[in-house]
């Protein structure tokens, strides 16, 4: 089995903030924002001790949602339904389409810490 990485973990949990529109929509649009996010290194981590708990245990007893729901708040990402406010992005209209853009930049060093930065490893988390 291959091992998940930081990108499809990602894109499996912010995705769902996009479910009205179309898979194309939401692969540009996720990608925008994995391509300018600050905390790749965190997905890193937790996409490793996801594959590490799902090659020990098998997929049926380790959903990805419900891994999401424990290790996310655990290692600080931050929420679906705070990263676009968070992170300054907006979906807009303009043409007849959507497009995502930033309103800001976020200064990061303003986040609390424990969004900003983890000392878990993946056999930590």
């Amino acid at each position: 089995k291959r091992p998940l990485n930081g990108w499809m973990a990602f894109r499996a949990y912010y995705s769902p903030l996009f479910t009205s529109l179309q898979q194309k929509q939401i692969s540009g649009f996720v990608s925008t924002m994995w391509q300018n996010d600050p905390f790749q290194a965190k997905w890193a981590i937790t996409a490793k001790a996801y594959s590490k708990l799902r090659d020990a245990f098998g997929k049926d007893h380790a959903p990805l949602d419900r891994y999401f729901k424990i290790a996310c708040p655990e290692i600080g990402i931050i929420s679906p339904g705070q990263y676009m406010e968070m992170l300054g992005w907006e979906v807009s209209l303009s043409d007849g389409e959507r497009k995502i853009s930033r309103r800001f930049t976020p200064d990061i060093s303003s986040f609390p810490e424990e969004l900003r930065t983890t000392s878990l490893s993946a056999d930590e988390l």
